[in-house]
């Protein structure tokens, strides 16, 4: 807990000090700036033409930075030894690993307050390197993209680049992992940029957002106390929980009703469409859908089938399941 104390301290001495000089195109942790207004700037770059996007991965990052490099970086801009002393020091404390400490010698503390500020402070190389060279990027934290007009130009910068991170910063580029591609291929902060510098969300967000939803709407989930079900939403993935309403702006009964929708949908999947008071607030409306979609495919299966469930019991609506549990004996 101390040092954590130490580290924000040294975070809001360090700041006022070091952000000012870092590039107008880095984003990542730092004050008055938002992955909303990196993705504004990338969809100007595609708006302009640049349709080819250089997607650079750096290997292992966080735990990849080298002190030696790192401590050079602070001492250009940081002039008193007993700050790079604990600075160092820092960097160089040991980690428990398997009820052991074992010593670092390279990256930096994850979850620390300071790290994302030596990280800047190391990529700013970078990001002069880019300036310099008169190219189109965008960075937040270690995730890099730069836009040009061609994939010519793209494979030349990528080599270029990659030669750079290497050589001067000992860092590691996951080869496997960069590409240079068009832009609606690749995302960026969970976004995926379309011709026009439109925005989309990526495909591999989009299919955590309806795991996520699928979860907690989820049949066997009677036992769930309403404030609990209403509190899981606020779980999900920022940017598909954004479409929901602030907690302080809901109205008790109302989210209530909202959050019911899908076990009404499950009761009567008939009359479900009467719960249809969430335009306002897509996400919500957006559980409720699917929870009637896969009701009513169940429906219709029983009636295909003779009333009998295909698949595993699992797949048996609970009201089913219920009244043949409850049927008598004697009917035949």
């Amino acid at each position: 807990m101390v040092d954590r104390v130490v580290q924000q301290a040294l975070l809001q001495a360090l700041t006022p000090l070091l952000d000012p000089a870092f590039s107008e195109s880095s984003f990542g942790f730092r004050p008055k700036r938002s992955a909303h207004q990196a993705l504004a700037q990338a969809s100007d770059y595609v708006r302009e033409g640049r349709c080819i996007v250089v997607d650079l991965d750096l290997e292992k990052f966080f735990d990849r930075v080298n002190h030696d490099i790192l401590m050079s970086r602070v001492a250009r801009r940081v002039g008193d030894k007993r700050v790079l002393r604990l600075i160092r020091r820092f960097l160089e404390a040991g980690m428990m690993w398997d009820g052991a400490c074992t010593e670092r010698h390279e990256g930096t503390p994850q979850g620390g307050p300071l790290s994302p500020l030596l990280a800047n402070l190391l990529l700013d190389d970078l990001d002069k390197e880019l300036e310099c060279r008169g190219h189109a990027f965008c960075r937040y934290a270690d995730d890099l993209q730069v836009y040009v007009r061609t994939r010519e130009a793209g494979e030349r910068v990528l080599a270029s680049v990659t030669r750079f991170v290497e050589g001067k910063l000992k860092l590691r580029v996951n080869r496997e992992k960069s590409a240079v591609a068009f832009v609606e291929e690749r995302k960026f902060l969970g976004h995926r940029l379309l011709r026009g510098g439109k925005l989309g969300i990526a495909p591999q967000s989009l299919k955590r957002a309806k795991d996520r939803i699928r979860q907690i709407t989820r049949r066997n989930r009677g036992h769930v106390k309403v404030p609990e079900m209403m509190a899981e939403p606020e779980q999900l993935p920022h940017r598909v929980g954004a479409l929901l309403p602030p907690r302080g702006l809901q109205d008790a009964s109302a989210t209530a009703g909202r959050m019911a929708a899908p076990q009404t949908a499950l009761r009567h999947p008939q009359t479900a469409e009467t719960h249809q008071d969430d335009s306002r607030f897509p996400a919500a409306a957006w559980c409720a859908r699917m929870a009637r979609v896969a009701t009513r495919a169940q429906w219709k299966r029983l009636v295909a089938h003779g009333g009998q469930p295909t698949g595993s019991r699992s797949h048996e609506p609970s009201m089913v399941r219920k009244a043949k549990a409850h049927r008598p004996c004697t009917e035949v």
